[in-house]
């Protein structure tokens, strides 16, 4: 469908300050109800017992399975870790802890507004959420390590993909 086609409406400030609270409320009651989701089945996706020996921790313990979760794991990292993020792509064994609480992001968007597209906002979803492990290294870090708004760190950025 060309942009051109949807139907447009004009808001004035009270209709748009309306439609916002009301998605405010939406997004918070979704995002409640996915905490909630979360909190009920994390046991099931905690790093040592599905990884075992692969991961530094406290209690290293052989897993039926780690080898070929391991083996999935570096063969994803090692689709995403050479661009833009310029990382080796052999993991060391065993990697760095991972935490086992997982957190879920709101997704993030830029959206290029005017008519050459030369002014930018950022635009949260509130539906969408990334779903990942703690991290020191957040998600948002990350984004400005790769735009180069912060320095470098290989092993944050390494830690934030593996989370």
């Amino acid at each position: 469908m060309d942009m051109m086609e949807i139907p447009r409406k004009d808001l004035d400030n009270s209709d748009f300050i309306s439609f916002r609270q009301t998605t405010e409320k939406i997004a918070g009651f979704i995002r409640k109800r996915l905490e909630d989701h979360l909190l009920t089945i994390h046991p099931l996706f905690n790093p040592q017992k599905l990884l075992g020996t692969y991961v530094k921790g406290a209690a290293r313990q052989d897993v039926p399975g780690s080898d070929s979760a391991f083996a999935k794991l570096q063969q994803r990292y090692s689709a995403i870790c050479a661009t833009p993020f310029e990382l080796k792509k052999e993991l060391s064994v065993p990697i760095p802890s991972i935490s086992p609480r997982l957190k879920c992001t709101p997704y993030q968007y830029e959206l290029a507004l005017g008519k050459n597209g030369q002014k930018k906002t950022t635009v949260t979803s509130p539906t969408r959420y990334i779903l990942s492990y703690e991290s020191e290294c957040t998600l948002n870090r990350l984004r400005a390590m790769v735009a180069g708004t912060e320095s470098r760190r290989a092993e944050d950025m390494r830690q934030s993909l593996l989370s």
